[in-house]
């Protein structure tokens, strides 16, 4: 039997609302890039991009929506460091991923700032890394070139 405080509809305080929306923002298996070589076609095909903390490769998904990958380095921290890192940007794509556009497979490199970041800015910085990484194409190439010491023409 269920405890609590409950109402008819459920738990006190939810609205008639969330059991629709409720699916919609689960993160479930086919939300995640799961598969070495799903991993290795997102980076050898991918934009990279970065902001404020945040490092990102994005790609045009093969599938019908919108899939996250997690790759967070030993050198970040410990396993429970590792795991906050991780859980914190499953949220943010879980809570954020409405709002990017199109169909898109993302993997974040995790980095140790973000275990601290605050929420909101995690989020921000996430969705202008995303962004930058769809709307320039070639951009991590143009950059590296330019560091090699090569100007634009």
């Amino acid at each position: 039997p269920p405890e609590g405080t409950q109402t008819a509809r459920g738990l006190k305080g939810e609205s008639s609302e969330a059991p629709r929306t409720r699916g919609r923002l689960r993160f479930t298996r086919d939300d995640r890039i799961r598969k070495r070589q799903e991993f290795d076609r997102v980076y050898a095909t991918g934009q990279r991009a970065t902001a404020a903390g945040v490092s990102v490769v994005v790609t045009p998904g093969e599938r019908g929506g919108h899939r996250l990958g997690l790759s967070v380095s030993r050198r970040v921290g410990g396993a429970v460091q590792r795991n906050r890192i991780k859980r914190r940007i499953r949220e943010v794509f879980r809570l954020s991923r409405y709002r990017i556009p199109g169909c898109l497979d993302i993997v974040v490199n995790g980095r140790k700032e973000m275990a601290v970041m605050p929420f909101r800015k995690l989020t921000e910085s996430l969705l202008q890394a995303v962004e930058r990484a769809t709307r320039a194409p070639g951009r991590e190439r143009d950059r590296r070139s330019h560091h090699a010491g090569e100007r634009e023409a």
